[in-house]
């Protein structure tokens, strides 16, 4: 009897686990910053110890995203020697000094300071000094960028080991004391990029950067691994720089998106796989079908919200947003679930995006 039952349960789970199927789907999002206007961006110095390294990754992104042409203008420092005439006063020789007192008879009048009796001295001092110099085309005059991205980027590592006292056993299942050791560590960020317009001087997008990448590893009776801090430092720089280019350009990710199947309703696999093929529209008439079929023969209103959904998922991933908001509606009237809700609220938000995106392309088009 308890075999039949855990067999019936197996058997839901199954079900259930497979009453969904998500399907990969590409979403291009707009670039925060319109940067439209501008085709050509000069990346100066990032000040800061992690500051090289962040820069040259933005560079590689920015260029990367083929919407500008990108112009190294990294400075290089270079020390040259300065002289330098300085005056100073030295105080004169007791022995002299006594003399001119002497002489004079005043030494008792107080009418000579001793502490202030000196005599003026030039010198020259010769000093290295480290100038700062930027390629001749990225000099003011001469910058054809008219996109200047310039900031600081500063980055800690701390990194801890903590020993445990613990019971271990031996081959033999002997119990002995034993440690454990664990090691942490991890690197914290912080800077601010400025995006200039180079020819105004006002800036066009500020870019504030906090975050903290972190890594540990465990062991016992032993030291575990040595966390190193260029990979730490790796990892955030690059996070950090993706992030920063999105500011700047589109992008895009890939989505994974939900949709439902039913036994009682096998047009929606089928329309499930049209989906899987990219051939959206065929998919909209087979859900369509299904949902006027799942309504004639008086399905429960669960399963005919099935069909709203998928047709509502297939509207919004073809980007035809209002027939989407109309469809997830006309499902959250007949199954109130909170997932058509917040399905709204994610198709309003991709149109504003999409919008957002298309004006983007226009301007860029017309700028050409």
């Amino acid at each position: 009897m308890n075999r039949e039952i855990l067999s019936v349960l197996l058997l839901a789970s199954i079900s259930v686990g497979c009453s969904t199927m998500k399907v990969p789907a590409k979403v291009t999002h707009p670039a925060e910053v319109n940067m439209t206007s501008h085709k050509k961006i000069a990346v100066m110095d990032i000040d800061g110890n992690y500051g090289d390294q962040f820069r040259d990754t933005i560079k590689t992104r920015l260029s990367s995203s083929g919407q500008f042409e990108v112009q190294n203008c990294a400075s290089k420092i270079r020390m040259v020697e300065t002289t330098e005439e300085v005056t100073r006063k030295i105080p004169k020789k007791m022995s002299d000094v006594g003399k001119v007192v002497a002489i004079a008879g005043l030494l008792t009048s107080g009418k000579v300071d001793l502490s202030t009796a000196s005599e003026t001295r030039k010198h020259t001092i010769t000093k290295k000094v480290a100038l700062r110099e930027f390629p001749e085309e990225c000099k003011p005059e001469n910058l054809a960028a008219t996109a200047i991205v310039k900031g600081n980027y500063n980055g800690t590592f701390v990194t801890n080991l903590k020993s445990t006292k613990e019971t271990c056993k031996d081959k033999n299942d002997q119990k002995y004391s034993c440690l454990s050791y664990k090691r942490t560590a991890s690197v914290s960020i912080e800077g601010s990029i400025d995006v200039v317009n180079a020819e105004t001087g006002g800036i066009i997008a500020t870019k504030r950067i906090s975050d903290v990448c972190s890594d540990s590893s465990w062991s016992k009776e032993s030291k575990p691994r040595v966390i190193a801090e260029q990979s730490l430092k790796n990892t955030c720089i690059s996070r950090n720089a993706t992030h920063f280019a999105r500011a700047l350009t589109p992008w895009t990710e890939t989505v994974m998106v939900a949709y439902q199947k039913d036994g009682d309703l096998p047009q929606l696999e089928q329309g499930i796989k049209l989906i899987e093929l990219g051939r959206y529209e065929q998919a909209i008439e087979v859900f369509t079908n299904a949902l006027q079929e799942a309504e004639r023969n008086l399905l429960k209103p669960k399963i005919i919200a099935k069909a709203y959904w998928n047709l509502g998922l297939a509207y919004e991933y073809s980007w035809k947003f209002q027939d989407a908001l109309d469809t997830f509606d006309k499902g959250y009237l007949l199954h109130s679930d909170k997932k058509f809700l917040n399905e709204i609220r994610n198709t309003e938000m991709l149109q504003a995006k999409r919008e957002k995106l298309l004006k983007q392309n226009r301007q860029i088009i017309a700028n050409q």
